[in-house]
């Protein structure tokens, strides 16, 4: 049986029991904080994948709190210890892109169930590995949406300015110039910018488009599409993360949204998964625990294999190819022939529409 070594939210000390392991794998999770409830499922996947281990191996589990200075100093602390080979995480975008610059700079191999920013991969770290599709493949996916499915001829974009929401909504417009539709605008509804949601809003209202966008953490996103709606835009909305429980952009009265979803939907595709994991949760969401089962049972299979040092870890990582298993990556670590679930979000939830190859073909 594995054994879970755990960090306080509100120090750095380290909490060990007195057994020690010659090599040990990390999670990087957002344990408190707004994300805290998908982090905790992610927590239980990679518990289950250290269940199936045939190795015994410690697990260290780290909370940046979805916060980019905590992740960076939570990714130094793990760098630092020698015996930390490889780590599953972070979770978000903004965290990954501070935390990678230490796991980069001591050569410790990351792979994230969960952060889509496409410039991630951009950055030169060679321990950077992505076991999700990157948000460049989103953007196609959701202008291929709003053109193929939604018949939109103008579409919109807002973001909560985040690392995440921002480029995505940007990639988006983009995509969608590039299929002849007409791009309008991408607005921000960041915090941190008094009257930027009202003024947002109001843009977007006035240019009248047929699909709008709406990217970000939940609670901005539920915001923007109320203050939309009451606006009377009438648009269809897009959104991502199809499979949460929020149901961010439905209002009632109002078309039904379009969802794309990047994680893998467990109950479809993973249905033996799905049922373990109930047995551990009331409800299972499938928020990237399927890609964060996946890249522990990676990682624990290249260690029964015989790695013992992070380079033998990241020479397994970077060598693998396609139909060597469920994970595999590119030369910049991104995982090879992404999917993309769709969705329709209607009044009694979100209907499974298909997979994104399958409907779509080649984007």
């Amino acid at each position: 049986m594995y054994r879970f070594l755990t960090r306080r939210s509100n120090s750095l000390q380290w909490r060990r029991d007195r057994v020690s392991s010659a090599t040990r794998i990390a999670a990087l999770l957002a344990l408190t904080g707004p994300e805290a409830p998908y982090a905790r499922q992610l927590q239980h996947a990679i518990g289950l994948a250290f269940e199936d281990a045939v190795r015994p191996c410690d697990l260290v589990v780290a909370d940046d709190h979805a916060d980019a200075a905590r992740a960076a100093e939570a990714a130094r602390q793990l760098a630092s210890d020698p015996s930390v080979i490889a780590v599953v995480g972070p979770m978000n975008s903004w965290t990954c892109e501070s935390a990678g610059v230490a796991f980069a700079a001591t050569a410790l191999p990351h792979i994230t169930p969960s952060a889509s920013n496409a410039a991630l991969a951009e950055q030169g770290w060679p321990t950077f590995f992505r076991a999700c599709p990157a948000d460049d493949v989103q953007a196609r996916v959701l202008a291929a949406v709003a053109d193929r499915f939604v018949g939109a001829g103008r579409v919109g974009a807002v973001d909560d300015g985040s690392s995440f929401a921002a480029p995505l909504c940007a990639g988006f417009l983009a995509a969608a110039a590039v299929r002849g539709l007409a791009p309008l605008r991408r607005a921000s509804v960041a915090h941190a910018r008094a009257g930027a949601l009202e003024r947002a809003a109001d843009a977007i209202a006035r240019d009248a488009p047929d699909a709008v966008l709406i990217a970000g953490l939940e609670e901005p996103c539920q915001q923007a599409a109320r203050a939309l709606r009451a606006r009377g835009v009438g648009a269809v909305f897009l959104g991502t993360d199809g499979i949460k429980p929020s149901r961010a952009l439905r209002v009632d009265g109002f078309p039904a949204p379009w969802l794309t979803n990047s994680a893998t939907d467990a109950r479809y595709q993973a249905p033996a998964f799905h049922a373990r994991m109930l047995q551990l949760v009331r409800e299972h969401h499938s928020i990237y625990t399927v890609e964060a089962w996946e890249a522990a049972g990676l990682l624990l299979d290249i260690l029964r294999r015989g790695a013992r040092t992070r380079k033998e870890v990241h020479a397994a990582l970077a060598n693998r190819a396609r139909g060597d298993g469920p994970l595999a990556f590119d030369q910049r670590g991104e995982r090879l022939d992404p999917r993309i679930g769709l969705y329709v979000d209607e009044e009694s939830g979100p209907r499974f529409v298909g997979d994104s190859a399958d409907l779509l073909g080649s984007l």
